[in-house]
């Protein structure tokens, strides 16, 4: 084999890494794109999970609002009929 022959091959054998690192790196590529994908769809549900647990924390707050005006008014209602029982029985107790 002549010097040229042995280039030739030299050079035949690095186009074909050049080769295999271009394919490598198309699938690199590819992967990367489905990778971007599968994260937007992700962060989307999580948004879409975030907006519900937003809405069930509003509700809750005013559910809770609801039975704590509710509570506030029941313990006026025990307080006033409490203080009619003492009078009542005070009443009664005097006379």
């Amino acid at each position: 084999m002549d010097d040229k022959e042995i280039g030739v091959a030299e050079l035949i054998r690095r186009l074909s890494a050049i080769e295999d690192k271009l394919d490598r790196l198309v699938r690199l590529e590819e992967r990367q794109n489905n990778h971007d994908d599968s994260l937007r769809r992700a962060f989307g549900q999580i948004e879409r999970l975030g907006e519900r647990v937003r809405i069930l924390e509003v509700a809750g707050g005013k559910v809770e609002v609801k039975t704590g005006n509710a509570s506030a008014f029941q313990g006026y209602v025990v307080g006033f009929a409490m203080s009619v029982a003492t009078g009542l029985l005070v009443f009664f107790l005097r006379t």
